[in-house]
Parts: C-alpha cells; sequence; structure tokens
C-alpha cells in the first residue's frame, strides 16, 4: 500500500473482470492510486509494471482510471 493514508479499498488479485471471485482469498487492501492504475492487469503483472516504470508511472496510470469526484461505483 503506497501513497494513501486514510483511504482504501478492496482490490481484486485476478480482476474480476477476468473471473476473479470477490472471496477473502482473492481480495487484498490497496489505495486508491493503485487499484485503479492496476485496472483490469493481474496483480503479478501490475508489480512486475510498477517495478519497472516506478512510482510516477503508478500515478499517471491512475490518473486516467480515476473515477469523477463523488463517483463511489468503484469502490
Amino acid at each position: 500500500m503506497v501513497g494513501c493514508r486514510f483511504e482504501f479499498h478492496a482490490d481484486h488479485l485476478v480482476p474480476y473482470s477476468r473471473g476473479g471471485r470477490t472471496g477473502v482469498c482473492n481480495l487484498v487492501v490497496s489505495c486508491p492510486s493503485c487499484n485503479y492504475a492496476k485496472g483490469t492487469m493481474g496483480d503479478a503483472t501490475f508489480r512486475r509494471r510498477l517495478a519497472q516504470y516506478g512510482m510516477g508511472r503508478r500515478d499517471r496510470l491512475a490518473k486516467r482510471g480515476t473515477p469523477p469526484p463523488g463517483d463511489r461505483s468503484y469502490r
């Protein structure tokens, strides 16, 4: 978890859009920036890209995936 101090999301390790279930074994806590940046990538792919491109890349991806203010459909 990086980037946020008080707000957290439940993130799917295997994305829901790729057949991942919404169960305890497939959920982790993540900051919103990481969750939005991860999008539909699997956990391993996201971690490789984060290691390769760094936090700046995560922040740029998160800005593209961030919902409008007040939209809680991503949570």
